[in-house]
């Protein structure tokens, strides 16, 4: 046991990927209940005071038909249209095709009580020989309106754009958007905390299996006892990343219990980026697997003649990168 203590990944992968996934199933409670508050939210009446963001309404008399249309990078399409409140005041709106039906009376009230150049009636315009219907309320979210889109606006309606600016703001009511009360910062939290509770817990059950397929080898190989006894026996600082006995190398870092006779070819390198610098150690075994550990495996206490042979082996097939491929293509060779 004391052995598997050693060479089993961290527990903490295990608490912490649990911690991380709890938090995100608590951000997306809050986001669930934020998005729940944002399609329960009241607009508010449009004021004088106009902020972007804020999600108001008017009550519409009068409505024009399409006045200009945009597809966005995402894909998203935007209809805009004129319209007047019952106080005589101009908006710029953003409807979807199903909100615009809902106006169809006031849309067709609005060109029977106009001049026929398709804007907004003023208080010139001829009366309407049908009555007027009920104004029907528009809620939406404040958005600022981009002056690329004021320039065809304007042009389409006859006006220049300091006229148009001046009558329907330079802004435009968005009745497909709701207030964000917070879903969207929720959400986005989430992905990021659920991402790294799953690369936690995914990591932790791979090394845990990892193990177990070792430990089996071992046990299979009548190999374990052994290993454990050696262990139990063996000196040297158990919070180093490797042990090495005389029989065995004992690797936390990839939960391995590997016999040195199974080792066939080592190489030492350093690896570096920008001012880190590290020496790795990969091991090749008979069985064609790769092990990389870091420089403290060879800080421990190798037999002197096991750490000769295996130096003795890398050189005498090539060593560095070179003697790398070698070995690998041998490794094949031999397996196939």
């Amino acid at each position: 046991m004391e052995m598997r203590r050693y060479v089993r990944h961290s527990p903490a992968w295990w608490i912490v990927g649990g911690i991380l996934a709890l938090l995100t199933a608590g951000c997306i409670v809050l986001g669930l209940l934020a998005q729940r508050d944002s399609a329960a939210a009241e607009a508010v009446p449009i004021g004088d005071e106009i902020y972007l963001g804020d999600y108001n309404y008017i009550d519409v008399q009068y409505m024009t038909t399409w006045a200009y249309r945009v597809t966005l990078g995402d894909g998203r399409k935007l209809v805009f249209y004129l319209a007047e409140d019952t106080e005589g005041y101009g908006y710029l709106v953003q409807l979807s095709d199903a909100e615009y039906a809902r106006y169809a009376d006031i849309v067709d009230y609005t060109y029977a009580d106009d001049s026929g150049d398709g804007a907004v009636p003023d208080d010139t315009a001829a009366p309407s020989e049908l009555a007027a219907p009920a104004p029907v309320r528009l809620a939406g979210v404040i958005c600022e309106t981009p002056e690329a889109y004021i320039d065809d606006i304007a042009a389409a309606v006859g006006m220049t754009a300091e006229d148009f600016v001046y009558t329907y703001g330079d802004y435009y009511i968005d009745s497909e958007l709701t207030p964000d009360t917070g879903s969207s910062f929720w959400s986005l939290i989430a992905s990021f905390l659920g991402l790294a509770a799953f690369v936690l817990l995914a990591s932790a059950a791979l090394y845990t299996a990892q193990l177990n397929i070792t430990l089996k080898q071992l046990k299979k190989g009548k190999l374990l006892e052994r290993a454990e006894s050696e262990f139990h026996y063996l000196e040297g600082d158990r919070r180093s990343d490797a042990l090495v006995s005389t029989a065995f190398l004992y690797g936390r870092r990839q939960n391995i219990v590997l016999p040195l006779a199974d080792v066939l070819w080592v190489y030492r390198h350093d690896l570096k980026l920008l001012w880190a610098k590290r020496t790795v150690v990969e091991l090749l075994t008979y069985d064609g697997r790769s092990i990389r550990e870091n420089q403290r495996l060879y800080s421990q206490q190798v037999p002197h003649a096991k750490r000769k042979r295996v130096w003795a082996t890398a050189a005498g097939i090539g060593g560095g990168v070179l003697g790398y491929a070698i070995a690998r293509v041998l490794i094949r060779l031999l397996l196939s």
